[in-house]
Formats: C-alpha cells, structure tokens, sequence
C-alpha cells in the first residue's frame, strides 16, 4: 500500500495517460490533518521557518540554492522575481 499525494484533492487525475480515482478516504484524512494543523499552528506549537529575503530576483535563485546545497538550513530562502 502506498499513499499519493494528489489524491487528497478528493478528484480523480490523470498521471502519464493513467486515470486516478478519487480517495474519499485520503480526502477525509487531509482536511482532519489541515484542521489539527491549523490549530497547532495558532498555538504556536508549530512555526514557520523565518524568512531571509535575498537579493537578485529569479536569477538569484541558483545563489540560494548553491547555499543550500552548502549546508543551509533552517530559514526560508525568498527572492522577488520581479527584481533584478
């Protein structure tokens, strides 16, 4: 048994010409797993990573990933693509 993502929409999809039913199930489970997070979230038990905004725009975006394959972690890397 596996689990799929996409199936938490509740529709079927289609993946590489292969039809997916939809899993009411997995529906189920997502909206109570996005309802408990919600809460814990508004609790404070689970927080963001903070963002650190980086400079250069979209092209800046293979710095932060070479940042990231140095060792970065912890902090959400944001570049504003309409910046050059």
């Amino acid at each position: 048994m596996f689990f799929l993502g996409y199936t938490v929409s509740g529709e079927a999809f289609e993946i590489e010409g292969e039809r997916w039913e939809a899993v009411p199930e997995d529906f189920e489970l997502a909206k109570r797993g996005m309802s408990l997070a919600e809460e814990l979230v508004g609790r404070g038990v689970i927080k963001a990573h903070p963002a650190k905004v980086m400079e250069g725009g979209l092209e800046g975006i293979l710095g932060g990933m070479e940042m990231v394959k140095k060792g970065v972690s912890g902090v959400k890397l944001v570049y504003r693509v309409g910046e050059v």
